[in-house]
This record gives C-alpha cells, sequence and structure tokens, in this order.
C-alpha cells in the first residue's frame, strides 16, 4: 500500500535535500581564494539574473502551495 506525501512532508524533503547541497558547496568553496569566491559569486549572481522570470515564477508557485497547505 503506497501512502502520498503531505505537502509539509515534500517541503520537509526540499529543506533537507538544499541544506545537503549547501553543506557539500560550504566545503568545495572553503578552501578558494577570496578572489576566486567572489568570481563564483558574480557568476551565481549572473545566473539567477539572466533567469529571473523562472525564479519569479517559481516563487509564486511556492507561496500558492504554502498557502494550499495552510503554512502561512
Amino acid at each position: 500500500m503506497r501512502t502520498s506525501l503531505r505537502p509539509v512532508d515534500h517541503l520537509e524533503t526540499k529543506l533537507v535535500g538544499n541544506a545537503t547541497r549547501a553543506r557539500l558547496a560550504s566545503r568545495q568553496l572553503g578552501p578558494l581564494t577570496r578572489a576566486e569566491k567572489d568570481a563564483a559569486l558574480d557568476h551565481i549572481a549572473r545566473l539567477i539574473e539572466e533567469r529571473q522570470a523562472e525564479v519569479m515564477e517559481a516563487n509564486v508557485r511556492d507561496l500558492q502551495a504554502g498557502k494550499d497547505a495552510r503554512l502561512s
């Protein structure tokens, strides 16, 4: 018998995954020089700007999912 995840379960799964990836990224970036870290942040910022519309659409979906799950 299969049970479906509640929206909160799905959110927890996503948060744990994000935290795990953040920890890994921190370990990879730790040994880099300040200049290398700054270059990585600049690259990330450019990617976010290029995908701004996609990011905003995802935010709208996330906010609605939170409301649907009565999280806010």
